[in-house]
């Protein structure tokens, strides 16, 4: 058992049956064997958004959002169309009809 704190959680990257949780003061991953699914719903969700079927990205590390990729302070992760709707959340801004 490892214990993480949500705060230091970046970014979770689902592979099939298993998470990649990866964390800012840890050089390597911790990998786990939960679904992406199961773990999001763990997640505050306040704090962690689901930006890809095989992404979830904590907030508080974004710095910067582009067309099709989110940067974080260590990593550049893939943006779905299909969370268009969660990214304008993460900005505070309301979404069109």
């Amino acid at each position: 058992l490892v214990k993480i704190n949500f705060s230091d959680i970046e970014y979770v990257e689902g592979l099939k049956d298993y998470v990649k949780i990866n964390v800012t003061n840890q050089q390597k991953p911790v990998l786990s064997r939960i679904g992406i699914k199961a773990l999001e719903l763990q997640l505050p969700d306040e704090m962690f958004y689901r930006i890809h079927k095989s992404y979830i990205v904590n907030i508080n590390y974004v710095q910067q959002i582009r067309r099709g990729k989110i940067k974080t302070a260590n990593s550049e992760l893939p943006l779905s169309d299909n969370y268009r709707d969660v990214i304008h959340k993460m900005i505070g801004k309301e979404t069109a009809p």
